[in-house]
């Protein structure tokens, strides 16, 4: 009897790098990044996530699904707040 064996390995992709904000707007940003390494393959999600404050959990404030995105539009945000 002839069987197969196949090993799958997931590589975690390595997070962007070169990260720059810009078109700064009351309740909006543009983040702009280099992707970093995939593991060969393609990105199915962007999730941006912010934090207001050491206490607080993080949450996802924005989500695209271009794998060749170098650049986000964020939106949604408040004004006068600080955000990581």
């Amino acid at each position: 009897m002839l069987r197969s064996l196949f090993i799958y390995f997931v590589v975690k992709p390595e997070p962007p790098t070169n990260l720059a904000v810009t078109n700064i707007k009351e309740t909006s940003v543009i983040l702009q990044f280099t992707p970093g390494f995939t593991g060969h393959t393609s990105i199915s999600l962007w999730l941006v996530q912010k934090q207001s404050s050491d206490e607080e959990p993080w949450e996802t404030v924005y989500e695209e699904s271009n794998p060749d995105a170098t650049s986000l539009l964020v939106t949604g945000l408040r004004p006068y707040t600080e955000y990581r």
